[in-house]
């Protein structure tokens, strides 16, 4: 608000207001002027000459005061008028009683006609009720309010404000509310673009998961029945091939006997791939049945089974106790069978052998499982390979695999809501890393 203006006196007008006080003094006086004694008069003449300073001080203040008026008036100009958002004062009524350039900007008009306007003049019929709603809480409440809607203005085209409104009094005491508004029409056509884009995305995302489902599903059909039709001949193949070696060893030479056991050890290798291909595809279509499962209890479990089954071999295991879970226990089995199987088998060349199993929280993440050896380890610059399906990292003369186990493994922690991982060296071993989340993945 701008303080009550300062009109300062003229001089002669000033001088004359004077020398009629002084007459008034000189009336009420027991003596005359002219009856002053010379000290009297030296006294009067002090006086005067103090009173004329004092008077010349007072009018350098009050000249200072009228150059800070001034300012401050600029600095009110500034502020209010100039401001980046639109200040509007509106009566009870809805009235305009007063706004700064920017408003009257927005609003299209000259800032002297807005005066005793109606604000709802120029909202958006279809936002009239959601004003009037805010308003009358401003008033009845008279708690502050702040909303957005769209305004228009004559002959333009509609553009969204964010109006925050406060309850103040004019000078007579009457209710006024005091207005901020700011335009708001980038924000709001950004954020219908953000929506579009959304809606686009998830779209397309729907549409490209039906196709990626129909393409797996198509595959895994394939695969199931190619891997069905293949084992007829397969074991026609291997069956014709033992007969042969059996039975008729002693009419081939040396050089026959050779092909026919390459013969059946392809046919047998051919045979592993189709399980494994048929295992690979029941654990994709199979449904998860998550409940509490003792990784620990089942670590020990299957490394029991491969001790039995390589009785010769002595292996150092430690298995961390109570590691315990939310997954599908049957898939864990199968993924545990290929971890310890693949670290029981490329520690076979090692004249120490160890296996541990555990589990960390590396800092700033969650809870991991791993299962380290100290094996042949492999090169990670490869390791991008590792879980692609038929991807082998040795020769098969070294370590006999079909390189479908660990995309197994990984399709069945990624089916979880998990990841997994590995690192390696040459020579120095394997360690693998999994996780599972709190609540298995349906």
């Amino acid at each position: 608000m701008v303080g009550p203006e300062f009109h300062p006196v003229a001089p002669a007008d000033l001088r004359n207001q004077a020398e009629e006080v002084a007459r008034r003094k000189a009336v009420k006086s027991p003596e005359g002027i002219d009856q002053l004694s010379p000290d009297a008069m030296r006294r009067a003449l002090h006086e005067l000459q103090v009173h004329q300073i004092e008077l010349e001080m007072q009018n350098e203040e009050l000249r200072r005061a009228h150059e800070e008026l001034d300012a401050m008036r600029h600095r009110y100009y500034d502020l209010y008028n100039l401001a980046p958002v639109g200040y509007v004062t509106v009566s009870e009524s809805g009235l305009i009683l007063e706004a700064n350039l920017t408003a009257a900007g927005m609003l299209g008009c000259i800032r002297d006609a807005l005066a005793n306007q109606p604000l709802s003049r120029f909202i958006l019929p279809e936002d009239q009720d959601l004003y009037w709603q805010h308003w009358k809480q401003l008033f009845d409440l008279h708690q502050p309010q702040a909303w957005d809607f769209r305004m228009v203005q004559k002959g333009g085209a509609p553009f969204w404000v964010h109006l925050e409104a406060g309850i103040a009094q004019d000078a007579g005491g009457a209710p006024m509310g005091q207005l901020v508004l700011s335009d708001h029409t980038e924000r709001k056509q950004a954020e219908a673009e953000i929506l579009r884009l959304n809606e686009e995305l998830e779209r397309r995302v729907k549409e490209r998961t039906a196709q990626l489902e129909a393409a797996n599903k198509e595959m895994e059909t394939f695969s199931y029945s190619v891997s069905h039709d293949l084992r007829a001949p397969l074991r026609s193949i291997d069956g014709f091939s033992q007969v042969l070696l059996e039975e008729y060893s002693h009419q081939v030479d040396e050089s026959g006997l050779h092909y026919l056991q390459r013969i059946r050890a392809g046919t047998q290798r051919m045979g592993l791939l189709i399980d494994d291909l048929l295992k690979l595809s029941k654990t994709s279509r199979s449904e998860l049945a998550p409940a509490e499962c003792d990784l620990s209890s089942l670590c020990s479990r299957v490394a029991g089974d491969l001790a039995d089954l390589n009785p010769d071999r002595r292996i150092e295991v430690s298995i961390q106790p109570g590691m315990l879970v939310q997954a599908d226990y049957r898939l864990m089995q199968v993924v545990l069978e290929n971890l310890l199987g693949n670290a029981w088998k490329f520690t076979s060349k090692c004249q120490d052998p160890r296996i541990e199993v555990g589990e960390t929280v590396p800092p700033g993440g969650r809870r991991a499982f791993y299962i380290r050896d100290n094996g042949a380890g492999f090169d990670m610059a490869y390791a991008d390979k590792l879980f692609s399906t038929f991807q082998r990292l040795h020769a098969t003369s070294d370590f006999e695999g079909t390189g479908i186990g660990l995309a197994m493994v990984q399709r069945i922690i990624h089916r979880h809501g998990g990841r997994i991982w590995a690192e390696a060296e040459p020579g120095q071993g394997a360690t693998f890393f999994f996780t599972l989340p709190d609540r298995a993945a349906s």
